[in-house]
């Protein structure tokens, strides 16, 4: 009980970038309407992929996550990308700092923005879909990246096994993931919580 409980504070109260910094739980209290921007790649297989991931998430959370045909009409964009590309569409789209930090580091991105509730609004996954495809890493961004846009932005090698674990080889949630998804998503936990509210 202990090592879940660890586990589920490392990856949803603390950050990647931002270790020392005191963080509140964040997750969705609207459905999440994804709309992916295929500007590379096989756009069908992207999509297949999505949905897959998709619905294993709301099977395991009970929240909704649903696609919409327009970017005007959703709150998560997924944008498939080239590497030369990454950059610039980073920038457009959100506030990051350490950019240069995160680009050296990451070889996909998932950014959530909340309200003063903390609850999570709207997010972005950023996959440089060449330099991925070249890696063998497709199904490693798509599952990790929605993962942790649904409230679990950490990723930490004391949990194990679990994909927010880099040195890990999942490629799929793993049973210790399946459990922080449902913790996440459960009753007893609300949006702004401390982490010692939380544990």
């Amino acid at each position: 009980d202990q090592y879940i409980t660890d586990s589920f504070i490392e990856i949803a109260l603390k950050r990647e970038y931002q270790q020392q910094q005191k963080n509140h739980f964040m997750r969705w209290k609207e459905p999440l309407k994804i709309f992916i921007k295929s500007e590379l790649g096989d756009r069908a297989l992207q999509q297949k992929l999505y949905a897959v991931q998709a619905a294993h998430l709301q099977q395991i959370t009970a929240h909704p996550l649903t696609f919409v045909q327009s970017e005007r009409d959703a709150n998560v964009i997924v944008l498939f990308i080239s590497s030369k590309n990454m950059r610039a569409n980073i920038v457009k789209r959100t506030q990051i700092v350490d950019l240069d930090i995160i680009l050296t580091d990451a070889l996909c991105l998932a950014h959530f923005q909340s309200n003063d509730k903390f609850d999570i609004t709207r997010g972005f996954i950023f996959i440089p879909i060449d330099r991925v495809r070249e890696k063998g890493r497709l199904v490693d961004c798509v599952v990790e990246e929605l993962t942790q846009l649904m409230g679990l932005p950490n990723d930490s090698v004391a949990v194990y096994p679990s994909i927010f674990n880099d040195r890990s080889i999942d490629s799929y949630l793993s049973g210790l993931d399946y459990l922080l998804l449902k913790i996440a998503y459960h009753s007893s936990l609300q949006s702004g919580m401390t982490e010692a509210q939380v544990r």
